[in-house]
């Protein structure tokens, strides 16, 4: 019996996306630092009340408005950005992606972003504050990661098949969370990755150094 019933296998399926075109376009809208939309005229002001700015040369007929992205989708599209550059080529494309780790409908968990290769599948949350902080406590959070993992992976292998490992990432940017702190442990001993500032920026590192960038896929965050 499938993990899943076939409409919620159905709907993850479509947030789900590896067109290369498509994805190309999302990467380009992610890269950026702001939001941006293009509208009428007269939509403008309402709009810049709301905190838009406007930017570029006008148009004809509409406006182009642009809006800094918050510092938890900042997070979020950076990840994404990273992972795209390190030769992922099969991503969620939507924020609202809830993934069942049980069969009753409330058994899931949201996963911001979710990256597949040949061989891998890897689980994203991402946690950020908007300015350097003391992390809140994860202990309820990592001590139940082990049996919604296992969950995970039984909904995962019916969108992609068998045979492809699952790792789970917790990225984190501007929380003072060490290695060797006491939840990093229990991350770890539920099967998690801590992805902080300093791992990011050391990938980031190595992008921006060597241009064969794929070839780095997998050494720094080990799936």
């Amino acid at each position: 019996m499938a993990f899943m019933d076939p409409a919620t296998a159905l709907e993850l399926k479509e947030k789900l996306s590896n067109d290369l075109s498509n994805l190309g376009k999302i990467y380009k809208a992610k890269s950026s630092r702001f939001h941006e939309r293009s509208v009428e005229h007269s939509l403008v002001e309402d709009l810049i009340a709301d905190g838009w700015e406007e930017f570029g040369r006008p148009l004809k007929t509409r406006t182009r408005l642009r809006r800094a992205k918050t510092h938890d989708v900042q997070l979020e599209d950076d990840m994404w950005c990273q992972l795209y550059r390190l030769g992922f080529r099969h991503f969620s494309i939507d924020r609202d992606f809830k993934l069942p780790f049980g069969k009753d409908p409330a058994e899931k968990k949201q996963i911001d972003v979710v990256a597949v290769n040949d061989d891998c599948i890897l689980l994203i949350e991402c946690k950020s504050s908007e300015r350097w902080a003391k992390p809140p406590c994860f202990k309820t959070e990592f001590e139940a990661l082990r049996l919604r993992l296992a969950g995970h992976q039984k909904a995962l292998e019916q969108l992609f098949g068998t045979g492809k490992r699952v790792k789970y990432i917790f990225a984190t940017r501007k929380y003072r969370i060490s290695r060797t702190s006491i939840d990093a442990k229990r991350l770890h001993d539920a099967g998690g990755f801590l992805y902080n500032d300093n791992a990011y920026d050391y990938v980031d590192g190595l992008l921006k150094a060597y241009k064969d960038a794929a070839h780095y896929q997998g050494t720094y965050i080990r799936v």
